[in-house]
């Protein structure tokens, strides 16, 4: 899980896909459900949170191609957005990324794909705005 500065936790689950965030008010956590990203298998790593408050993600299947995807959580007037930021083909840009992703100050996102690529190993790939 990721906290932000209030103390709030956010995560997924593999199984469902679901997203969530964790809350503490009067020292009982509060859970609530923020998103579902795929009826199959969710990010089987951590979100990273960037400064404005939107959390991104990679899931190892799924996608355009069904070879994976990296996304984006949005959070505004109440309602969280998800955007698809890239869908992996399992060729040279790799399939199946499975960690979690790095931002950069210049808005860039990284991350690795556990199989393609030029030799099939896997890739390091970069997502720039």
């Amino acid at each position: 899980m990721v906290a932000d500065a209030s103390g709030n936790l956010y995560g997924a689950t593999y199984i469902t896909g679901y997203t969530y965030e964790l809350s503490l008010s009067g020292g009982t956590w509060i859970y609530t459900t923020l998103l579902q990203l795929s009826t199959g298998d969710g990010p089987v790593s951590d979100l990273t949170l960037d400064s404005q408050g939107n959390l991104y993600g990679t899931l190892p299947g799924g996608g355009l191609h069904q070879k994976g995807s990296v996304f984006e959580l949005s959070h505004a007037n109440g309602i969280w957005t998800y955007t698809d930021l890239y869908d992996f083909t399992g060729g040279s840009d790799g399939e199946g990324p499975g960690g979690s992703v790095i931002l950069d100050a210049s808005g860039n996102t990284y991350g690795t794909a556990q199989s393609g690529g030029t030799n099939g190993y896997g890739t390091v790939w970069e997502i720039t705005p």
